[in-house]
């Protein structure tokens, strides 16, 4: 009888570690889709405003979160109401109407004001009338819009959960340009009635961000 051989135990270390550091094929990458909702959002009261593209959150008394979850940049604009008027705090993607769910949200008049002028907080400035911006030279240099050779990766499959809005042509996609009716500085207030929001210069992530 030949007896069993017992390999060195260096070697039985060689090919554990060996197995143990090849790949998972099995287990494929987590995407973002996979974690929606986020945690935070979980725990919001979702208001019942069905939309193809749009999901909408309670966050505080009249503040409502539009969120736009199933595109990579997961953009967050901010609708705050007053008695006599509401501020919607950046205008998303451009991809949805969100012109169309403010209006389903409140008949207030409404004043649009971008945290900074990247083009996923500008897409849906040109829908509304009443637009205050910072008094930069970036800021009137991005109201002119971004072209669809900036913007076109956006709109790609592998940025995507979900299809497109329903009509929506993802081949023409761009930010439109828009056109401030009010230019401001830090310091700025806006009265909404019952509500007074400060506008405060934050640059950093660009030279126009602000804070309320």
């Amino acid at each position: 009888m030949v007896p069993a051989l017992n390999p060195p135990r260096w070697l039985s270390f060689l090919v554990t570690a060996s197995v143990l550091a090849m790949p998972a094929e099995s287990a494929p990458a987590t995407r973002w889709c996979d974690l929606l909702p986020r945690p935070g959002n979980a725990r919001l009261e979702r208001v019942n405003l069905p939309d193809d593209w749009f999901v909408v959150y309670k966050v505080g008394d009249g503040v409502f979160a539009i969120c736009e979850p199933y595109q990579f940049q997961e953009v967050i604009s901010y609708l705050i109401l007053g008695s006599r008027s509401a501020l919607l705090f950046d205008t998303g993607l451009g991809i949805g109407a969100i012109a169309r769910v403010v209006k389903k949200l409140t008949s207030l008049p409404v004043t649009v004001l971008n945290s900074h002028t990247h083009f996923d907080h500008v897409g849906g400035n040109a829908d509304f009338h009443r637009l205050l911006a910072m008094d930069t030279d970036y800021t009137r240099a991005n109201a002119r819009g971004f072209p669809h050779e900036r913007v076109q990766g956006e709109v790609a499959p592998g940025a995507l959960c979900r299809d497109l809005p329903s009509g929506f042509d993802p081949t023409g996609y761009r930010t439109r340009p828009y056109s401030p009716t009010r230019f401001i500085k830090d310091g700025h207030t806006v009265d909404l009635g019952g509500r007074r929001l400060t506008v405060m210069h934050v640059p950093g992530h660009t030279p126009d961000a602000v804070a309320l």
